[in-house]
């Protein structure tokens, strides 16, 4: 019986860390949603750190000193700043997504970018047909 236990758990890890578990697409998926409508309203780039920081990744802006590893001081602090206002904007300047969810299905935040950001360690694994990678 307990052979069977700790081949079963080693089956189930072999399989969540390949991503091939049902429902994980589902809840990676909803955790990369592309927001048009938060778009609209922070911004791409404000938008795109969210997204990073609610994966378990850590972002670093232009006009913002230190890096966020954490959505809820993340957006307390970006929630006093108005988008509409040039002096108000933040770009993003550092993206560490090592051992984050991102998922290509989310890299759709990157595609209004026109600049270049440095990224350290960001790979993504092929989980379906519909999956990209990110570039």
């Amino acid at each position: 019986m307990s052979r069977f236990v700790v081949r079963q758990a080693g089956r189930f890890q072999n399989a969540l860390s390949s991503h091939n578990v049902p429902g994980l697409q589902w809840l990676l998926e909803g955790f990369n949603f592309y927001d048009k409508e938060r778009v609209k309203e922070v911004g791409p780039d404000r938008a795109a750190a969210e997204w990073i920081v609610r994966c378990d990744g850590k972002i670093r802006f232009d006009r913002i000193e230190g890096a966020f590893d954490n959505y809820n001081a993340l957006i307390e602090r970006t929630a006093e700043l108005d988008p509409r206002k040039v002096e108000d904007q933040v770009k993003l300047v550092e993206i560490d997504a090592t051992d984050s969810s991102i998922t290509a299905y989310g890299c759709v935040h990157f595609s209004t970018r026109s600049y270049t950001i440095c990224v350290n360690r960001i790979s993504v694994q092929r989980t379906s047909r519909r999956s990209r990678t990110c570039s």
